[in-house]
């Protein structure tokens, strides 16, 4: 299975940015104008990042501006799967503990210690089905 290469994120000056921009201020987040901000490419809380602070951040897009994403957009993993990262937190063999990303997830929290707590159905927890598939050839008749 071939994959392709990760997609690199293409960066924007905040002095061009009017929205981010008002967004930050908004939030009383530090922000220089020569600053280079990053869509992340995740479905996470935070939606930007700056790059010289190294500090994540969230703003509304303008509706006008919201486009539907392809499935295939973004990096894929190690055997090709992609959109796998921020739809929900997955159960674990463990009862009421939960891990990975979801909507809800902060960048900060997405590490291999983080760990989720539940205690019922949840709108940002799921479980992921994986099958082993194998190929027999027809009998001839």
């Amino acid at each position: 299975m071939q994959t392709r290469p990760a997609r690199k994120p293409k960066g924007q000056k905040l002095a061009q940015a009017d929205n981010l921009l008002a967004c930050l201020e908004a939030q009383q987040l530090p922000h220089p104008a020569t600053e280079v901000v990053y869509e992340l490419p995740f479905n996470l809380r935070e939606n930007y990042y700056l790059a010289g602070s190294n500090q994540v951040f969230t703003c509304p897009p303008p509706k006008q501006l919201f486009p539907l994403q392809l499935t295939t957009a973004g990096p894929p993993n190690g055997v090709g799967l992609q959109q796998i990262i921020g739809n929900v937190a997955e159960l674990t063999a463990t009862k009421g503990v939960a891990k990975g990303g979801s909507y809800r997830s902060s960048v900060q929290g997405l590490t291999l210690q983080a760990r989720q707590l539940y205690q019922g159905p949840q709108s940002w927890l799921g479980l992921r089905c994986v099958a082993t598939v194998r190929m027999q050839r027809k009998a001839a008749e």
